[in-house]
Formats: structure tokens, C-alpha cells, sequence
């Protein structure tokens, strides 16, 4: 799917993350330094950082991961790629379609030294559809020499609709989880269970999607039906950071926007993060 994620472009809805908690239990989940924080990278936080073991730039950081289903190496399809909260300069994003023999470059990700330099902190790319069983990340530089290489953040996943409008009467939604203790004194004791390394709380939101079209309402029935999580970018260009892992926080009740009915739907819906994966 051809995606604006120019200026001012409208939130994106996508399938699930297609590097998961599977892909960390049973696949190819590997770096060549501090693999025991990578899980950092698919916890939905951006904020919670995987670092590189040194700060050298004659250093290369290697990442594979693979496409699971449970314990098998699939094929899957993907058009978004998305990499949150890193400090690279010189990289190279590659897939592979033959289970991580041969690797191709993903289109808009090759920032090799004497290809491009990189000065974004989040970047997201909507490449031509591309299919594999492999992603494989190389980061040669930081933007600032020789600096501890780190990422908050990782979304491959396949777009199913960009709304043709944007939110309306959007609130956030948050959620944690809290002990509390009383004291002998009568004080209060309380104790956050934390959803990453760097927050303990999980997104939400409820908000009104105006003016959708038939096909559009659709689609999104669709993802409601299947009932997997999906991925939601809220701001594809101004920040793509505000990218969550949903469910959607029960039924909605779509209505006509007025008696006119090719003037679309009105669909109020809430959506919950999912949490780390």
C-alpha cells in the first residue's frame, strides 16, 4: 500500500509486529553486544534503550531477527518499517528471503558512509511491499562520534488503512497497575509494577473517526474481528514515536454522520497497548 507519511500525515493502522515475543522465544533474536537488554527493542517503550557495550565507531553492531509463528520460520509480507529513539548516523537495514543466507537492502534504509548520513532520531519508511523470513540492522556510527550506540525501538509490520481524515475529541487514556501498602503509622506505601525499563504506564486513548467512507469501516471491522493486536501510528510524520502495539477497548457503534449517507460514518473507538510482547 502507497502511504503518506509526509507532513501532516494521517494515523496509520497495520498488522502486529512481525518481530514478537515468538520471534525472541524461538527464532533469531540476536546482537553482537548486550543481547540480554535487546528485548528493550519490541517492548513498545522507545524510551527504554538498548545500548551498545562500548562507544567506538570501529565498532559494528550486528542485528538479526527472524519472522515467527511459535517455534517455525515464516515468510511474511511487510510495507512500514520503523526504528524509534536511535542515535545512528552510518547504517543498513536488510531483508532476507531465503531464511538469513542472502540479505537485500529495504528501500530508504541504506545509510551507509558515502551513501548518506542519518540525523533523525525516528524514522519510518514505507518501502515498495517487501517479503522475507529476516531482518538484518548493521549501525557503523553515531551521529555524535563515538558515543554508546543505543535504539528504543523496532515495528516491521504490514499497513491495512490510512484514515483519509485525521482524530477527532482524542483523550489519552492511561493505565498502571499499583500496590498499596498502608503503614503502621497510617502512611501509604505504593509500589508502580513497571511495564519496561523506563515506564509504568500503558497507553490508551478513545477518540471519534469522522466522515470514514464504506471501505474504510470495513477494514477496520476487519481488524476488530480478527481480534490480533495491530499497530497504530498515531503521527506517521510529525512523531512517529506515538507508535502503539492495540487492542481495541470495546465494541464502538458507528453511525451515520448525518441522514446523507454518502457522507460516511462516524465510528467512536477506544484502543488499549497491548504491553510488552
Amino acid at each position: 500500500m502507497s502511504l503518506n507519511i509526509g507532513v501532516e500525515a494521517y494515523p496509520i493502522f497495520a498488522g502486529p509486529n512481525l518481530i514478537s515475543s515468538d520471534t525472541r522465544k524461538y527464532g533469531t533474536f540476536s546482537a553482537t553486544s548486550m543481547s540480554s537488554i535487546l528485548a528493550r527493542v519490541i517492548d513498545g517503550d522507545p524510551y527504554s534503550l538498548w545500548n551498545s557495550s562500548t562507544a567506538d565507531d570501529t565498532v559494528t553492531e550486528t542485528f538479526v531477527f527472524s519472522f515467527q509463528k511459535r517455534t517455525a520460520n515464516v515468510t511474511k509480507t511487510f510495507d512500514l518499517l520503523l526504528l524509534q529513539n536511535i542515535n545512528w548516523k552510518n547504517f543498513l537495514v536488510e531483508v532476507s528471503s531465503d531464511g538469513g543466507i542472502t540479505y537485500a537492502t529495504v528501500p530508504g534504509l541504506d545509510f551507509r558512509a558515502g551513501t548518506a548520513d542519518n540525523a533523525a532520531a525516528d524514522i519510518l519508511v514505507n518501502p515498495a511491499t517487501q517479503t522475507g523470513t529476516h531482518i538484518r540492522v548493521s549501525v557503523y556510527t553515531t551521529m555524535v562520534a563515538n558515543q554508546t550506540k543505543t535504539w528504543g525501538g523496532i515495528v516491521v509490520a504490514l499497513s491495512a488503512l490510512q484514515l483519509s481524515k485525521g482524530f477527532l475529541n482524542f483523550k489519552k487514556k492511561k493505565r498502571e497497575t499499583v500496590r498499596r501498602l498502608a503503614l503502621g503509622n497510617g502512611a501509604l506505601s505504593l509500589e508502580y509494577i513497571r511495564r519496561s525499563a523506563a515506564d509504568y504506564q500503558l497507553w490508551g486513548a478513545t477518540f471519534d473517526c469522522p466522515f470514514a467512507s464504506e471501505a474504510e469501516l470495513a477494514i477496520l471491522e476487519g481488524i476488530k474481528r480478527g481480534g490480533d493486536p495491530f499497530v497504530l501510528i498515531l503521527e506517521p510524520y510529525d512523531n512517529p514515536r506515538k507508535t502503539y502495539l492495540c487492542w481495541f477497548d470495546g465494541p464502538w457503534s458507528d453511525a451515520y454522520e448525518n441522514p446523507v449517507r454518502s457522507l460516511g460514518y462516524s465510528i467512536p473507538m477506544a484502543v488499549a497497548e497491548v504491553g510488552p510482547q
